[in-house]
């Protein structure tokens, strides 16, 4: 398991430094290490991200085309260049895993 924006970048002197708000350090933190900043990434892939950002990550490893077939499938949807916007993104990504988690129980259910 991964985080898709590193574990290592929610201390309170690193967000700071990277210019989030004083009133969203706590958030930021609080859902770090939730399911919608968490993924699953084989070994190798795993040690190549480390500390990354998403974006750096995808565009060192992978091609133009590569990177919106990747970002489908995680359901990354938009990653922002920057951890600033996180909570942007946390709640677009959880939005989207409830609407998957709410089809696939309804599937079943039929």
């Amino acid at each position: 398991i991964d985080h898709v924006f590193p574990k290592s970048r929610f201390s309170e002197s690193k967000l700071k430094k990277a210019g989030v708000p004083d009133e969203k350090i706590e958030i930021f933190r609080g859902m770090f290490n939730n399911l919608p900043n968490l993924q699953l990434l084989e070994g190798l892939a795993n040690l190549e991200k480390q500390a990354l950002l998403p974006t750096e990550w995808l565009s060192n490893t992978k091609k133009a085309d590569e990177r919106e077939n990747y970002r489908q499938i995680h359901m990354l949807n938009e990653i922002p260049d920057s951890i600033e916007k996180f909570d942007e993104f946390y709640l677009a990504r959880r939005d989207s895993l409830r609407s998957k988690i709410v089809d696939l129980l309804e599937f079943q259910a039929e």
